[in-house]
């Protein structure tokens, strides 16, 4: 089955050829910047390809929001901007700070797959992170397992660090932060 998969090519990220965005943008600009806008458009594609589970958080705190409140404020006068600062952003807060902890918490760890999975020995000096490394020098071929799970241990004490600092101060902003 997912080898099927595979092959229908759902294991790729759809639409990550930029190449037709680039020569439709090139009929009114010249290359080089439209080399640069379709650039810009891979890498949105990937920030929105990679943080699915956030934007599904987001939408359903957006949907919490009392809609009477909008009402309210465009009968007092409020424009968009004045709506979104002063209802939006202060009702989904907690969401924010919820998603930025979790996310700080990942903040010493690369993404190990997508390194993984491009790997070689011609990138070994420049591509080589602290999670590759530790695979390296324990499960993939190496038999230093007491250094690599010292070496991981320090970064998730490190990552428990940064979730503590974070929390205690999204608490001083008088904002519920884990816990």
């Amino acid at each position: 089955m997912m080898n099927m998969l595979v092959s229908e090519g759902a294991s790729t990220i759809p639409s990550m050829n930029t190449q037709v965005i680039v020569n439709a943008i090139s009929t009114f600009l010249p290359a080089s910047i439209a080399s640069s806008i379709g650039e810009i458009f891979s890498n949105m594609i990937m920030i929105l390809w990679y943080s699915g589970v956030q934007i599904l958080i987001f939408l359903s705190a957006l949907q919490k929001v009392d809609p009477s409140l909008y009402e309210a404020a465009k009968m007092d006068g409020s424009n968009r901007l004045q709506m979104m600062l002063h209802i939006t952003i202060p009702a989904i807060l907690p969401t924010i700070v919820i998603l930025l902890i979790l996310d700080l918490s990942s903040l010493f760890s690369a993404n190990f797959d997508q390194i993984y999975n491009l790997y070689n020995n011609y990138v070994l000096s420049t591509g080589d992170v602290l999670s590759t490394y530790i695979y390296r020098i324990s499960l993939g071929g190496g038999t230093s397992f007491e250094l690599s799970t010292a070496i991981n241990l320090v970064l998730q004490v490190l990552g428990l660090i940064v979730v503590l600092i974070t929390n205690k101060f999204v608490s001083k902003l008088d904002i519920m932060g884990i816990f």
